[in-house]
């Protein structure tokens, strides 16, 4: 986070308003969810113009927080509409344009003395669905079936997006399926779960199903 924050302070300036930007995805999940262990960061900026004021070819302070020793180069990845930092031994900072999916998607969040926005767990699952849909990885699977276990109403509000619609759905359950076997490895190799993400682990894959359906269809989570 600290690193973040410096980036963001890095495109900040006496003449203009401060960027505004909002903390998600898997690591913000985890502070509601307590459900794993994650370092990466997710952050949404408002605009594409902001996030290529970030990119490292012309930013000294992101070139700084990704480069590499080893290669003598700066890791990480641009292709126009997002940016991720690769910091070596620590994790990855992605910065995003995308817009919130609900209303009342974030709560305020205090770090070291800062006021920072984090999306709450139902726009992030709402999120999740809705932008990876057919790219689902393992690591969304852990959290859709943590989130269906411990905090179902926050996936009963994630349902109210208009832009979850059956086929968004579908692209996901189809995911899930047609890799199973592939995402239980995965989530055991991937995750670094805590004490209740080890609790369910093992049918994370199936969770996340009945999770889908609990949101599609209204079918209540099981005990």
């Amino acid at each position: 986070m600290r690193l973040t924050l410096r980036a963001i302070d890095s495109i900040t300036t006496d003449d203009e308003p401060a960027p505004r930007w909002t903390f998600g995805g898997g690591t913000a999940l985890a502070i509601d969810l307590g459900h794993r262990f994650s370092y990466d960061i997710d952050a949404f900026l408002d605009s594409a113009k902001l996030i290529q004021k970030l990119a490292p070819v012309i930013n000294p302070d992101t070139r700084s927080i990704c480069w590499n020793d080893e290669t003598l180069r700066p890791d990480y990845q641009y292709p126009g509409h997002y940016l991720k930092l690769i910091v070596k031994g620590i994790g990855e900072i992605d910065f995003l344009g995308a817009s919130p999916l609900l209303q009342h998607a974030t709560i305020p969040f205090e770090f070291e003395g800062r006021s920072i926005i984090r999306e709450r767990p139902c726009e992030i699952i709402a999120k999740k669905i809705y932008l990876r849909g057919s790219t689902f990885k393992a690591r969304d699977i852990f959290d859709l079936a943590g989130t269906y276990i411990a905090l179902s109403d926050e996936l009963a509000q994630a349902s109210s997006s208009p832009f979850l619609t059956p086929d968004i759905y579908s692209r996901v359950r189809i995911r899930i399926q047609a890799r199973m076997k592939a995402f239980k490895e995965e989530i055991v190799e991937e995750v670094y779960p805590t004490d209740f993400g080890q609790s369910y682990i093992g049918d994370a894959c199936e969770r996340a199903l009945d999770a889908l359906d609990f949101m599609e269809h209204g079918r209540q989570p099981s005990a």
